[in-house]
């Protein structure tokens, strides 16, 4: 009888999609959770920082359906890599790669931020290959994008630069383009 039983189970497991198969909309819920659980705690160490809300270093976030439609116009895959000037808490990056595949570089002038974003991005990673989700590399950094050495490489080889610069000062307006 419990053999019979296990049959029958193993059948209707056998029948179900595998889970790489899910990712399509599934990697915001991933990404909506590890949110959640890395940066709203963190909350306390964002509004610290010195800098006022919607200033050249403090902005508003990307909706993940634009991001979603930026990414397949820009046919962006896993031979790909994207970058993002001025990252955050690296949500875009994070999203870019469990989405895509790609490998994605992103760099954050403000600490607060940028220290969140390293253990968000590492999170948003490792959960989403528990759901059969492989991110592409994701690499983010603290620093000014106008004086990291790094920037102009990462942007030499990239397929996609994300500069969100809505409320960027005329000085950072002119960066490398």
């Amino acid at each position: 009888m419990v053999k019979e039983r296990l049959a029958t189970l193993n059948l209707a497991f056998e029948s179900l999609p595998p889970l790489s198969s899910l990712q399509g909309k599934f990697f915001e819920e991933v990404i909506e959770q590890t949110y959640a659980r890395c940066v709203k705690p963190q909350l306390a160490l964002l509004k610290l920082t010195p800098d006022k809300t919607w200033s050249s270093k403090v902005y508003g976030e990307l909706m993940p359906h634009l991001l979603d439609e930026m990414f397949e116009r820009a046919k962006i895959g896993k031979d790909s890599l994207f970058v993002d000037l001025g990252s955050g808490v690296g949500n875009v990056v994070a999203q870019a790669s469990l989405s895509t595949g790609c490998a994605s570089f992103g760099i954050e002038v403000c600490k607060g931020p940028s220290e969140i974003a390293s253990t968000f991005t590492e999170q948003v990673a490792a959960r989403g290959s528990i759901w059969g989700m492989k991110a592409g590399t994701i690499k983010v950094e603290c620093g000014d994008m106008l004086n990291n050495k790094l920037v102009p490489l990462v942007i030499a080889s990239a397929d996609m630069v994300l500069v969100n610069n809505k409320v960027f000062s005329a000085e950072r307006e002119w960066i490398y383009f």
